[in-house]
């Protein structure tokens, strides 16, 4: 009988050690995916991230990242605002991250990169019936002997080539600066600039959007192409956060469900 009641005494330790030993996990668990929240900034860009008939947002970049964040096991919140808005955002840490972002020194002194998660293609889009008059290869060569006039949105980075030529007094005055990238396409319809230069894909999409597809085209010099890297604060994040999103990023590039999304929008 003593035996039986031992016996009954030791389950009971048991029992009660793995009751408390599995709230004990859904406890973190809970607190983990309550902890891990971000907010990440965005403005529209087609196809990239943007906004549908039901104000609903979508694009390759919303399911890239929300999918890869969904897999570390942490939630998102997007929030809208100007590019350059978003840039100083992320540097004072009031927003986590932001899509769409190639590398610069600049940027590594108060950001964190993660792993490219897409390429990108810089092109400088002209009127078709414009293209035999620039038989240029370079931008430098364009400006040094044309007059001109090119749209380019504020803040983003387009590769060496245009901040050579935006830093020199010179070529600075070609370029007409916006803050919404679609209003370039615009201007180009309307012969208020000569070109302009956006993503190879996004700028196909303003230009189609505005029935202006077959009026504008790329000009096939380079211009500039990158890896394309979420931007972390380094003021709101850290480099394991980072290091974890990598991970996850890494599971989706292999498994195939990156490639999957991508597939969609070529």
């Amino acid at each position: 009988m003593k035996r039986a009641l031992s016996h009954f005494r030791l389950l009971n330790i048991v029992i009660l050690s793995l009751s408390t030993l599995l709230l004990s996990l859904l406890s973190f668990n809970s607190h983990s995916n309550t902890d891990c929240q971000l907010t990440i900034g965005w403005e529209p860009w087609r196809p990239y991230q943007y906004l549908d008939v039901n104000e609903k947002l979508i694009g390759l970049d919303v399911e890239l990242i929300s999918s890869t964040i969904k897999h570390m096991g942490c939630n998102i919140k997007y929030v809208e605002t100007p590019w350059k808005r978003l840039l100083i955002s992320v540097k004072e840490g009031s927003i986590d991250l932001v899509a769409g972002a190639s590398i610069t020194e600049k940027r590594m002194l108060w950001g964190y990169f993660s792993k490219p998660y897409r390429k990108d293609e810089i092109k400088l889009f002209i009127l078709k019936d414009n293209l035999k008059r620039y038989p240029y290869d370079s931008l430098t060569e364009l400006l040094k002997s044309t007059s001109f006039s090119i749209g380019i949105t504020r803040g983003t980075y387009l590769g060496e080539e245009v901040e050579v030529l935006l830093n020199n007094p010179k070529t600075l005055s070609a370029f007409n600066f916006v803050t919404d990238e679609t209003q370039n396409a615009k201007k180009l319809l309307n012969k208020r600039i000569d070109g302009f230069l956006a993503d190879k894909v996004a700028g196909s999409q303003y230009s189609g959007a505005l029935d202006g597809l077959v009026r504008a085209a790329t000009h096939p010099m380079h211009i500039y192409s990158s890896s394309i890297h979420l931007l972390f604060s380094r003021q709101s994040t850290s480099q394991k956060l980072v290091d974890k999103f990598n991970r996850s990023l890494s599971i989706l590039q292999k498994n195939g469900v990156h490639d999957k999304i991508l597939s969609r929008y070529k």
